[in-house]
């Protein structure tokens, strides 16, 4: 049975998108290499005792566009919902990508979580023709790491 209200018709919001700068990090470098992701992104993760996710976006000379958290989660895992890894790199008009989260203990071996969703962001990536770089794994004081691309796991 049709009622009135059926009949009328509903609202579809137009809408536009954009980004809002929260603060700027001071860097002029290229991302080369892994040692660059750290020292871009170090402070970030500074005394937090649960897994945080950031994506870091870059232009086609690999210079930073966007640094954005992704995820906050618990002491030893993360959500990683792949919408809110590409929407801020498409928006940034970013080329490629790195991934980088945090073990707040020591151990920086990549859980199959970890690894699981470096595949998945690659492809999507790929589909995108956003390239992934990247997916580093920082321990709890940002002493130490462990790169996909370095250890030829990506």
């Amino acid at each position: 049975m049709n009622t009135h209200s059926d009949l009328l018709p509903r609202p579809v919001n137009i809408v536009k998108l954009k980004m809002v700068r929260e603060k700027r990090l001071g860097y002029n470098t290229a991302i080369t290499g892994v040692g660059n992701v750290i020292g871009l992104i170090k402070g970030i993760f500074k005394d937090s005792y649960r897994e945080m996710v950031l994506v870091i976006g870059v232009d086609n000379a690999n210079r930073p566009t966007i640094v954005h958290t992704v995820s906050v989660g618990s002491p030893n895992q993360s959500f990683v919902p792949i919408s809110c890894v590409f929407k801020p790199l498409l928006l940034s008009n970013s080329v490629g990508f790195i991934i980088v989260h945090n073990h707040p203990g020591s151990n920086l071996t990549p859980s199959s979580a970890d690894r699981e969703i470096t595949e998945r962001l690659k492809a999507v990536g790929a589909q995108l023709e956003i390239t992934m770089l990247d997916h580093v794994i920082l321990n709890a004081d940002g002493s130490d790491h462990y790169s996909f691309r370095t250890n030829g796991t990506m």
